[in-house]
């Protein structure tokens, strides 16, 4: 087969192609050229594979109300089975890498394979997740929201839906913030921070989503450390369709504007209302 650059769109040559064919696996240390790359350099932060806490507890908050959606979007917390607390009607994975199991020339301490698509969608009909406490199956064509503690662990099956599966920009989101972030926002320490108790239940995942008797998270809270406030007095938002609720994203962009000399373009605020759903 013929490669014609100016039809494929390739930044490289058919030489540097045949080389990077010709290259063969090793297990020789490289030493890796320094850089000075940094995220600040990008231009817009992809807010459409982020969501926020804001928009968290949005779709939280619409699921509980209409579990039909479900049939079209699902949440996945990768921690474990036994992870408590959890966002409610999250599916909880046995762990993160449930589902990338292939070892590099099979070795069971080297690093891991993600899989073709097909194999893919084999495990995932093959190998449960748990709802609740029942088993069910992950679907690869369902809108989806991965969540970990700090999203590390969650990033491979963020890659599996958005690069193996190729699931559409928006279709597949990372909460990148997490239980790290989630887990604070009880009512407690929200009115901690000088909300009424009113405004705590806004924002709080330790309660039940409005209108209904439905949790929004599933399990037992830790109870607050005395002197500790993770919420600046007189600085929180109230409302959850605030652009200050994406706490993460929002520092993202303070950071890159910062080291750019300038705003920074694109980005949402936080949230939705859960319409997206």
């Amino acid at each position: 087969m013929v490669l014609d650059e100016s039809e494929c769109g390739l930044d490289v040559g058919i030489d540097e192609l045949r080389l990077y064919q010709d290259m063969t696996l090793t297990d020789a240390l490289l030493v890796p050229t320094p850089s000075t790359y940094t995220v600040s350099s990008n231009k817009v932060l992809k807010d459409v594979l982020r969501v926020s806490v804001g928009e968290m507890l949005g779709y939280i908050d619409a699921i509980n109300k209409d579990r039909s959606l479900l049939n079209t979007w699902q949440m996945i917390e990768v921690r474990g089975f036994s992870t408590s607390p959890y966002v409610a009607n999250a599916y909880r994975q046995a762990n993160a890498n449930q589902f990338v199991t292939d070892r590099v020339n099979g070795e069971a301490t080297r690093n891991r394979l993600y899989p073709d698509r097909n194999t893919l969608v084999s495990r995932m009909a093959a190998s449960p997740v748990l709802d609740g406490a029942a088993q069910t199956f992950l679907s690869p064509g369902k809108k989806t929201i991965a969540m970990c503690f700090t999203s590390t662990s969650a990033s491979p099956t963020f890659v599996l839906f958005d690069a193996v599966l190729g699931v559409p920009e928006g279709d597949i989101m990372m909460y990148d913030a997490s239980a790290s972030q989630w887990n604070n926002y009880t009512r407690a320490k929200i009115q901690a921070a000088g909300a009424s108790a009113a405004q705590a239940a806004t924002w709080a995942f330790d309660t039940v989503s409005p209108g209904t008797s439905a949790p929004r998270a599933i399990g037992t809270f830790a109870a607050p450390v005395p002197g500790e406030n993770p919420f600046v007095p007189g600085n929180f938002a109230y409302s959850p369709s605030q652009s200050e609720a994406n706490q993460a994203e929002s520092a993202d962009k303070a950071y890159m504007a910062a080291t750019q000399g300038g705003s920074t373009p694109g980005g949402g605020g936080g949230g939705s209302t859960g319409g997206g759903c």
